[in-house]
């Protein structure tokens, strides 16, 4: 068995109903070489929300491997993984990455975001953070700009209140069901993957 294998099946057998759950905002800001990174402060319904996010794709993935449907490849820059492909890579021979992404090893040292217009403005992704009571904690990556924000979009929002509709004015942010790769850091093995809620 591979490595990338064996951490893939670790990640699958993740309990993540036991796991503490973060999410952090990173934003890159053309002047800066490496991302900065916010903590969100959400509700536990909100929490519970991208746990089940986690928990989907994990249990996607983990169906599709039980069942032989699963590709497990080596990550080249040119490809586009198909929805069966998981691509992966060794981060420890790629410093700059693991130079970007250092900041998560103490989240409690991140600011809470407070939604500063340059950190807005250079948004580039997000990270939900699983941390398991014992061991490394689990980072599943998605991409996100600054046009995810619902003032920022071409999009408005209504809302019914007290008998009318009106516009939503209050900042909002728009975030999906997908994950776009996600990291073991103990291993420093990244997968690469894409699914979409159907």
């Amino acid at each position: 068995m591979t490595i990338a294998k064996a951490v893939l099946e670790q990640l699958f057998e993740l309990d993540l109903s036991k796991c503490e759950v973060t999410v952090c905002l990173a934003s890159s800001p053309k002047d800066e070489a490496l991302p900065r990174f916010e903590r969100l402060l959400l509700s536990a319904e909100l929490t519970e929300v991208f746990r089940s996010v986690a928990a989907y794709n994990l249990a996607h993935y983990s169906r599709e491997h039980s069942t032989g449907n699963l590709v497990l490849r080596s990550y080249t820059v040119e490809s586009k993984p198909d929805s069966y492909e998981v691509e992966h890579l060794d981060l420890s021979a790629y410093e700059s990455i693991l130079e970007q992404v250092s900041p998560l090893s103490a989240l409690a040292d991140l600011e809470l975001f407070q939604a500063d217009e340059r950190f807005v403005s250079g948004l580039r992704f997000y990270v939900v953070t699983v941390q398991p009571p014992s061991g490394d904690p689990v980072y599943f990556f998605r991409l996100y700009t600054a046009k995810k924000m619902l003032e920022r979009s071409r999009l408005f929002a209504i809302v019914f209140n007290k008998g009318v509709y009106d516009r939503v004015t209050e900042p909002m942010f728009l975030f999906d069901h997908n994950i776009d790769s996600s990291s073991s850091s103990k291993k420093k093995t990244f997968t690469k993957y894409s699914v979409s809620l159907k």
